[in-house]
């Protein structure tokens, strides 16, 4: 019996069990993650349907076993296109393509070895499929010859495209050929294609050993690290979002900082360390974030990291989209859609400015709706790998730690990958005036950054210190010259009418109640970001080539 099946099929095709039927038959044996698919063609009608009924499974039995989703759908020509449609693939985790029957040939060929291998090379260019399904079974059946060579290019082609080889039970490979598969280090899953329960968990030719490294891919245990200081309004509803993850509670772990909080913070934590949970708490001594993050780092035991704000709450399936986010992509950190938050109209407003492409520049994570590899993300799952090779926050760094540490990952060529299937929440500013302070000092801080990583700051990100300081020296200039005055108009004039046109925009998708403050919000996230950096070039006038790091 192996600990995890990724290829189990139900009634929503050929399967003889329903879908619940199969959970609690995994959970019973012991399993730790599943992959629940099924046959589909484009013409299948049932596909969402399926997915309702997974989510549902997930809310009643996540907690227990990690359930994944996926169709299986047949190759349709050797240009690597399969049987299903761009709709269907949205409302599954992966998408298997196998070969149920010989592709569609070009005109005059005949399917033989090198047509196999054009139609895998040419899927995996053109990401038409997650997982390779039973890939050698066709071979067979046509009692054509497994080259060994022919393997090697395909799996050097999977690998390169962060796609699958599955070892699948009811098509078992031949020994050489799994030889083969496995030294190529080419990612691998593995799967009973269980048509009925009792033949869930078939081994499939992976040894025990393997078997346990796979469980720990798809099911890595995952620390959140949760810097906190008079948080007690806010730090249980976190807390309770990581605790209704779908996902196995033994494999989540919370650790919070406290930087000397006096609103009874300690106590809302310790009271939530109840046994289902695991909380710890840590004293701070320092004071602030970056030394809390790297506390909590250095006790943390799991696979994967976040750190979380104590006003971030995570959606149901937070971390199984992480950790599907980090099997298609290879990232070493993922992250997703992050709306914001508030109890409050003005805080609404200054949430839309926030999660719009002229509030904020090229935060992708608060707009984009493609998945796709960014320069950063919001709550990432950092592979734990990432801090034993780049070393932990900087504790010189007052604002913008994260910042400073994502482009010190980026300059040893590691990937940030944004899937908006994460989604979490985050309680916006409720004034304008903690917006102008909380984006003054992200500007401010943003100089100190630029100084350690010149060649990571992009050209969007000097945008508003130079629209700040056209309008300071235009506005100087105003007093003096006639042409100033001139300067000062165009400067300030085009800024007004486009803050309008997108403010008008704005209003008009989420509502005119927000008409009138969003002009205001998009003026104080601009004149605040650049006002701060400007700041932060005279504060920190004499840090240049001072690349220096507060880490311990």
């Amino acid at each position: 019996m192996m600990p995890m099946d990724l290829h189990i099929h139900s009634t929503f095709s050929d399967g003889h069990n329903t879908l619940e039927e199969i959970v609690q038959h995994a959970i019973a044996d012991g399993m730790r993650v599943i992959m629940l698919v099924d046959h589909v063609r484009r013409s299948s009608d049932w596909v969402a349907a399926f997915s309702e009924e997974i989510h549902r499974l997930r809310m009643r039995y996540g907690k227990r076993i990690a359930i994944f989703s996926g169709l299986e759908a047949k190759f349709l020509s050797t240009d690597g296109d399969v049987d299903i449609t761009d709709e269907q693939r949205s409302h599954v985790d992966f998408i298997l393509a196998a070969f149920h029957r010989i592709p569609l040939l070009h005109h005059g060929t005949e399917f033989d070895l090198s047509a196999w291998v054009r139609t895998i090379l040419t899927g995996c260019k053109t990401r038409t499929f997650d997982i390779l399904a039973h890939p050698t079974g066709i071979l067979h059946r046509l009692s054509l010859p497994v080259d060994q060579s022919a393997v090697t290019e395909v799996c050097a082609a999977l690998k390169e495209a962060n796609r699958w080889f599955e070892f699948n039970a009811r098509h078992p490979i031949d020994p050489e050929t799994s030889e083969t598969v496995l030294c190529s280090e080419v990612g691998i899953t593995v799967a009973s294609d269980a048509h009925s329960i009792s033949e869930i968990g078939r081994k499939c030719g992976v040894d025990q050993e393997a078997l346990m490294r796979l469980v720990a891919t798809w099911c890595p245990k995952f620390s959140f690290v949760i810097p906190v200081y008079n948080e007690a309004r806010s730090i249980r509803k976190v807390l309770e979002s990581v605790a209704n993850q779908v996902y196995p509670l033994d494999q989540i772990e919370a650790i919070c900082s406290d930087g000397g909080s006096t609103d009874g913070s300690c106590d809302v934590i310790a009271k939530m360390d109840n046994g289902s949970l695991t909380v710890r708490l840590l004293d701070n001594p320092q004071k602030i974030a970056a030394a809390g993050m790297n506390l909590g780092i250095r006790e943390a035991q799991g696979d994967c990291i976040i750190i979380l704000g104590a006003h971030t709450l995570l959606e149901p399936d937070f971390l199984i989209q992480n950790v599907r986010a980090a099997l298609v992509s290879g990232a070493d950190c993922t992250g997703g859609r992050h709306a914001n938050l508030s109890e409050t109209r003005s805080g609404q407003t200054i949430g839309l400015a926030m999660s719009s492409a002229f509030g904020i520049g090229g935060s992708h994570y608060r707009y984009s709706i493609i998945p796709s590899f960014v320069d950063t993300v919001a709550y990432g799952a950092y592979n734990s790998r990432v801090f034993k090779s780049i070393g932990l926050f900087d504790e010189e760094m007052v604002r913008n730690q994260d910042d400073e540490f994502n482009y010190r990952l980026l300059e040893r060529g590691g990937k940030f990958y944004f899937d908006p299937r994460i989604r979490s929440q985050y309680y916006a500013r409720s004034s304008l005036k903690k917006l102008w302070r909380q984006y003054f000092l992200y500007g401010c801080w943003k100089v100190r950054v630029m100084q350690k990583h010149p060649r990571q700051m992009r050209l969007r990100q000097f945008v508003p210190p130079t629209f700040v300081a056209a309008l300071i020296g235009s506005s100087m200039l105003a007093v003096f010259f006639p042409l100033g005055r001139v300067l000062l108009g165009l400067v300030a004039g085009s800024y007004v009418l486009a803050n309008l046109i997108v403010s008008i925009r704005t209003a008009y998708k989420d509502g005119w109640s927000h008409l009138l403050l969003l002009p205001f919000a998009f003026a104080t996230l601009h004149l605040s970001y650049g006002l701060g950096f400007l700041v932060g070039l005279i504060k920190f006038w004499n840090r240049w080539g001072d690349k220096g790091t507060g880490l311990k």
